[in-house]
């Protein structure tokens, strides 16, 4: 999960099924790579009896994969679905490594819906108000509503919480 979050995703492709979000990894890095015959077969495991109904991750990489395919009311139906169970898991200090509101705001970003995704950043630094990818995708949602001045200081925002990362942020990086 960590080699997906951070960009590798030839180093997440070849995690084993094993470690934390396994399948869900796979497929989200197989996706990054292009390999979507692989994302489809990992995708069929999962849906196994009646699919995933916990977790985010899974629901996370299925979304995706509906989006790949031009469902859009999938992918929208599974970031809802992995939104409700990450309210509900995760409290306090302890935060998903991916949060799913970011993963909505990125979707519509790439829709070219930007009212909606400034406001799903929104949503989502409402729960995590330094999420340097939310400040990033939110940025970007706003040069691309021509909001130049809020853009300008969400970006410097960004930089702030991103100083030091060993990785560039760009729009990929927005699962």
């Amino acid at each position: 999960l960590t080699a997906l979050r951070f960009g590798d995703y030839a180093g997440a492709y070849a995690a084993t099924g094993n470690q934390y979000g396994g399948a869900a990894v796979r497929g989200l890095a197989a996706l990054q790579l292009q390999h979507t015959n692989e994302a489809r077969a990992i995708a069929a495991g999962l849906m196994k009896n009646g699919g995933p109904t916990r977790g985010y991750l899974p629901q996370l990489f299925l979304a995706r994969l509906a989006e790949g395919d031009g469902n859009e009311r999938d992918a929208e139906r599974w970031l809802e679905a992995a939104i409700t169970n990450q309210h509900a898991d995760y409290a306090g200090e302890i935060i998903p490594y991916v949060p799913a509101g970011e993963a909505l705001g990125a979707l519509y970003l790439r829709r070219g819906a930007n009212a909606q995704a400034i406001d799903a950043f929104n949503a989502t630094l409402l729960t995590y108000p330094n999420d340097p990818r939310a400040l990033y995708g939110l940025a970007a949602a706003m040069t691309a509503d021509g909001q130049v001045a809020q853009a300008a200081a969400t970006r410097a925002r960004f930089e702030k919480e991103w100083k030091g990362a060993d990785v560039t942020m760009d729009a990929a990086a927005l699962l």
